[in-house]
């Protein structure tokens, strides 16, 4: 609906890239969980394209509160573009306790690399180790 409201080039490359992230969403198996709200404001002036919220059951607000703010660092003396979030510790814990599914932790987690190419199948490689039940994390192979 929002791609048939708009003409601008600009807004239409942010349906795009957003149309991206929902295919990536649909890659983890989390599409039914998210929701987009393009009218979602924040009363930070920094923040200069996407800002995102995350909820979860048991807790009143959100638990992860974050967005893109590419000319922020500049204040800090780095010009870089820059996507950030916190995440409310204490808001996280209080969830999980509520919903009786507090993590056991693991003393080894096997990593997976990925590269642009290979995304989709290092992503299924990882989930289905973590359906066994072992730890993995999903690493960016660095580019040279």
């Amino acid at each position: 609906e929002a791609r048939e409201m708009v003409q601008n080039p600009r807004s239409l490359r942010a349906i795009e890239r957003l149309e991206k992230l929902q295919e990536v969403l649909k890659l983890y198996g989390v599409e039914q969980y998210i929701s987009f709200d393009l009218g979602m404001l924040s009363k930070y002036n920094y923040y200069t394209g996407v800002i995102f919220k995350a909820y979860t059951y048991g807790v009143g607000d959100a638990i992860v509160k974050g967005g893109r703010y590419d000319k922020l660092l500049h204040q800090f003396g780095k010009e870089a573009p820059a996507i950030g979030f916190v995440m409310m510790v204490d808001s996280i814990c209080e969830a999980l306790s509520r919903q009786k599914c507090l993590p056991e932790l693991s003393s080894h987690i096997e990593t997976v690399y990925f590269n642009h190419d290979n995304f989709p199948e290092k992503l299924a490689e990882v989930k289905a180790l973590r359906e066994k039940g072992i730890a993995a994390a999903l690493v960016q192979e660095a580019t040279q």
